[in-house]
């Protein structure tokens, strides 16, 4: 094996250069912060998933890159040693997040909503990047090889060429499949969203369509004679004799309705004394003075028929009447309820605009930190521009796991 040596000490100058530190202090900065990520989602799971498990191990290279750079100034390892690891570390984490993302879609298939992304196109596109990475791997180690007896490592023509095509691929499939991901939980929750909404317009105009008591006050017996009030409200039910009674049809009402004012005019003509009135909101009234207030002799079925306010008189209604004791306060619980409901719907559909635009802008962001990266690497031929890239490809990975963990919250 040839021995590597110390190049020039002009070469050794631009890895102490001090935008190359501190492009460098970034990068081991967002390295950390890529290992930390996954690492959180790791612990503070009860299920250990293996997805944040790889995820853990994509910043890997990087990291291995800034500890040996760190060892290069401080003369540990040659720049030769140095330069292997260096230059590998980025396209190796991209080629990675890649491969993680194309597995993670197919989540959407085993949920029915991506049918077309089954296992066997999962399996053929993961093995064209797994051939990629491989072949794009093989051909930097021969052209580091190929180079191995020299002082430091020159420019290869095939090296820059072959890291801009493997990096720039696994970019364009990590960002085509991010937003194939973005489409599918938008579709997923406007649809959602739109199903409670109609459900919710659905109940309203189910209560629309109910027959609100209107607010009168109670015929009170009086000794002297009838009540001659122009508009009497009916007297109040005891809940013993509303129990029974709920959500009933008008036209069974209407149809109990005029069988039961029969049987009261046959009691009163028969009665002695009278009854008091009685006053029925659903349209005919019957009067029988009274010198003394009387309870009918079945106070759960009279006293029940007594509060029935039918919203029609025709029997083919297709309206509803509450019989409850309670029921003005009931209908404005319940919409009150409703109201509720709705601002929570509201919220509910304001907070997933918000986040859904924060993934947008993500996935954006993840476009252009791309873009970045190769058009640096590309123009600028030095140590810093690689350094730079690198910084670049750092900011893409943390960006990936960030959209994944949006995502996800999404998701649920």
């Amino acid at each position: 094996m040839t021995q590597l040596i110390y190049p020039e000490e002009w070469a050794f100058e631009d890895f102490i250069d001090v935008r190359v530190v501190v492009a460098q202090v970034a990068c081991v900065i967002l390295t950390v912060v890529a290992i930390i990520l996954p690492a959180i989602k790791l612990h503070t799971r009860t299920v250990k998933s293996p997805f944040f498990l790889f995820c853990l191990i994509v910043p890997i290279p990087c990291l291995v890159a800034d500890v040996s750079y760190f060892l290069t100034i401080s003369r540990v390892i040659t720049i030769n040693q140095n330069e292997v690891p260096r230059v590998m570390s980025a396209f190796i984490s991209l080629w990675l997040v890649c491969t993680l993302s194309s597995v993670r879609f197919r989540a959407f298939h085993k949920a029915g909503t991506v049918l077309w992304y089954d296992d066997r196109r999962s399996r053929i596109i993961v093995s064209i990047l797994f051939l990629q990475g491989v072949t794009t791997t093989s051909i930097l180690a021969y052209t580091y090889a190929s180079q191995a007896h020299l002082p430091h490592f020159p420019t290869h023509p095939w090296r820059k060429v072959t890291i801009a095509l493997q990096a720039g691929t696994s970019i364009f499939v990590n960002f085509v499949i991010d937003a194939f991901s973005f489409m599918t939980i938008w579709q997923i929750r406007m649809g959602v969203l739109r199903r409670n909404q109609g459900m919710m317009q659905q109940s309203m105009s189910t209560k629309a369509t109910i027959t609100e008591p209107t607010e009168s006050t109670t015929v009170a017996p009086s000794a002297d004679g009838p009540n001659d009030s122009p508009n009497p409200g009916p007297p109040q039910i005891s809940r013993e004799g509303a129990r029974f009674w709920w959500w009933v049809p008008a036209s069974a009402l209407a149809r109990i309705r005029n069988e039961l004012i029969d049987a009261l005019v046959t009691i009163a003509l028969t009665s002695s004394p009278p009854l008091h009135s009685l006053s029925f909101a659903g349209g005919s009234s019957e009067k029988v003075n009274s010198s003394s207030a009387r309870q009918l002799p079945s106070p759960t079925a009279v006293t029940t028929t007594a509060l029935m306010s039918l919203s029609s008189d025709s029997p083919s209604s297709p309206s509803l009447t509450l019989l409850h004791p309670n029921n003005g306060s009931k209908s404005t619980s319940y919409i009150a309820r409703q109201r509720r409901r709705k601002s929570r719907e509201q919220k509910r559909l304001a907070r997933f605009k918000q986040t859904t635009g924060i993934v947008l802008c993500m996935l954006g962001f993840l476009l252009l930190s791309s873009i970045i990266g190769l058009v640096v690497y590309l123009n600028l031929a030095h140590l810093f521009g690689d350094t730079m890239s690198a910084v670049a490809a750092r900011i893409y990975i943390v960006a990936c796991f960030v959209n994944w963990t949006i995502l996800a919250q999404v998701v649920r």
